[in-house]
This record gives structure tokens, sequence and C-alpha cells, in this order.
């Protein structure tokens, strides 16, 4: 492969189902890179081209990182590692950083065969589905190809090797950084208007795919449980997902559906998190949390499950209530707390701002990921 001195040339790959956290982060970490250290492209496997693609694709184009895109037909596709050996040899990449599944699967292949000097792979979320066979041991197959892992969180790094069995020494945890984009935020009123959310009233809000991972039925369960305030809270869950018409159907079945809203994808979530009183996440599980830094960067206080990455995120007292997860009386107790405590809520987001400042810097994570592409590029010279 070439031996042309210049920056490291590094190929993200990963497979698009949507827009979410993981290509909130690629995007953050790919436009934040040191252009001189690294050059970054990237490349969508599948995808629906669909306009909320269109304008991630964009903004990265726009900020000059390359954008290329490959079908996907099947969860295992041979004709894909194919096509991308090929590409990877007119390429030549240093580097392959794969995310997510279908990208390490297809890509660290075609990589290994190509010839590519070093594979690296991004561990996102500590889904349940990696402990059970068959993909417990493609994990462990695919470790033994890898030659540095990244963990976005130490849960996250402990659930891998336990999955896994890789080498702890390969393994690197590197917290998520989020800096609020710069232009202007969408209006808190009209924010509320167009949810049809009574001016006034107190707001919860929750952000998050429509599966079960997110506990928004948790969330919905501990609405009636609260105490009654005045005026009553409402509530809105955006995203989309599969249980999505089960959620409609039990605020419905709660009696609930009068002040509760599901919007779907909200594109700028912003104008909602500074119309809301408190973000819920009540997670049975998650790999961190990128709505958790949104809310701090947009002063929201958090009430989230104490699960997974989440403590590592939430400082509990001090910038969020953590509760246990799928407990209603818990997480309605919350709720209560920050609804009944103007005090409490403001320091909550005050905290939550430096913190984010503090800890969560884009720049740092840009930083961290340049050591471990250099760490592993010299390692990979030594053995050769």
């Amino acid at each position: 492969m070439s031996g042309v001195p210049g920056p490291i040339r590094v190929v993200h790959m990963q497979k698009f189902s949507g827009i979410s956290g993981s290509e909130g982060h690629l995007q953050q970490l790919l436009t934040t890179m040191d252009r001189a250290r690294v050059a970054p492209s990237l490349v969508m496997l599948g995808g629906a081209d669909d306009a909320r693609e269109r304008t991630f694709r964009t903004a990265l184009e726009t900020a000059g990182i390359p954008v290329h895109r490959f079908p996907i037909l099947f969860d295992i596709d041979p004709a894909l590692v194919g096509r991308l050996v090929r590409w990877f040899r007119r390429e030549c990449p240093t580097i392959v950083h794969t995310h997510l599944l279908h990208a390490d699967l297809h890509a660290g292949l075609a990589a290994r065969l190509a010839g590519v000097p070093v594979l690296i792979s991004t561990k996102h979320n500590d889904d349940r589905f990696r402990q059970r066979e068959p993909v417990r041991t493609i994990e462990r197959l695919l470790a033994r190809r890898t030659d540095r892992v990244i963990t976005i969180s130490d849960a996250l790094r402990s659930f891998y090797l336990r999955v896994s069995s890789a080498d702890p020494s390969r393994v690197t945890t590197i917290l998520y950084g989020y800096a609020p984009p710069g232009d202007p935020a969408p209006d808190a009123a009209e924010a509320r208007r167009a949810a049809a959310v009574p001016d006034g009233a107190p707001l919860i809000l929750a952000v998050g795919r429509l599966v079960d991972q997110k506990g928004h039925d948790i969330l919905l369960r501990a609405l009636p449980l609260m105490a009654r305030h005045q005026p009553e809270p409402w509530l809105i869950i955006a995203g989309t997902g599969n249980r999505g018409r089960e959620l409609a159907r039990l605020a419905e079945d709660l009696g609930l559906s009068g002040r509760v809203r599901f919007p779907g994808h909200v594109d700028d979530i912003r104008g909602l998190m500074r119309a809301a009183t408190v973000l819920a996440h009540p997670a049975r599980w998650e790999g961190f949390g990128l709505v958790l830094l949104e809310a701090m960067a947009n002063d929201l206080p958090i009430v989230a499950t104490a699960v997974s990455a989440i403590p590592e995120v939430v400082a509990s007292g001090e910038t969020g209530l953590l509760v246990a997860p799928d407990d209603p009386v818990a997480l309605a107790g919350a709720l209560d707390r920050v609804l009944a405590d103007g005090s409490l809520r403001a320091g909550l987001a005050d905290r939550g701002r430096r913190r984010l400042a503090d800890v969560f810097s884009p720049v740092r994570m840009a930083a961290e990921h340049v050591q471990v592409y250099e760490a592993a590029l010299a390692r990979a010279g030594a053995a050769r």
C-alpha cells in the first residue's frame, strides 16, 4: 500500500438505515479531525437516500469530506465484499475504520483481503443480540482480525470484552464529543405551538428511536403516577421506530392521548429542547446516549436510568437524576422532583452545560482518535 508521507488516509464505513446517534457522532468526528494529520472519507453502505441522508451527506461534503455509497443487498452480501476489495485496492487507504456490525463484517473482511495496513472498529451500543449466537461467535472472529477497537464508554468496553474475548490492550474508550450547531436554534414558542402544547404547561421531552431499548413504555406508565401538578405536564416522544403504534395505543389505554404527542422524527430538536422542562431518557440499555449531550447543550435538566453508559454521561444528582430501569414509580418520583423545583432544574442545567464543555469536547474526541490511529500504525509497522 501507499507509503507516501502525508495525512493518514482513513476510510470510515457504516451501514445506514437512518440518521441517529452513531451518524451524528460520525459527522462530529469527521468534521473535527485535524486535516494535517488525517484525511478522512466516508463510505455509506446502503441507505435510503432520503432527505435526511442527503442533508447529512451534503454537510460532510461541504466540509470537504468525500462520501461514497455502496448498495448492500443482504445482511451477508458476498458481492459487496468483492466490490470493496477492488475499491480499497484502487483507493489505497492506510486505515479502514468500521462502525456497526454490517461494516465490521463486510469491510473488515475486504480490508484484510485488499491488504489495508490497519483495521479499526468502533462499538456504539451494548445491544442484547450481541450476546447471542451466531453474533457472539462473529464478534470473537472479528476481534482477532481487528487491530484496535474503540468503545464509546467504559461500560460498553466491559460489555464488548465480555462478549468478544478480545485482547484488552487493543480496546480503548473514547467518549463522544458534541458541539452545538452554529446556526440559530428554532424558536421554543413556535416548537410548542407546532406540537399543540399549551403555553405554560410543564413539558417532558423524550427523544430516541421508538424501540424497546429506549423504555418509552415505562415513561408512559410513569405519567399517571406523577403528582397532580397544575397545570398538568405534557409529554412529547420524538422519534420513529417499530413500536410507534404500540406506544400510541398504550397512551390511549392509559387515558393520556390528550396530552401526549408523537411527532415522529424532528429535524432540529433544539426548539423542543428549549421549550421543554425536563428530558426523560428511560433507556433499558445505552451505549452512550448522544441526546443527553444535546440536552446539556440546551440547558435542559435530565432524568434518566442508571444503566450502561448513562452514569458516565450524567453525573447523578449533579447534572441529572438517575433511577433504576423498568421502574415507573421511581421515574415518576424523579420527574416530580424536577418539575416541582425550579432551583433544582436551574442547577442541573447549569452544571450539565459546564460538564459538556469540560468532558465532552469534540476536539478532545478527534485528537484521541488520531492518537489511536498513529499508535495502531506504529504497531503495524513494527509487526511488519
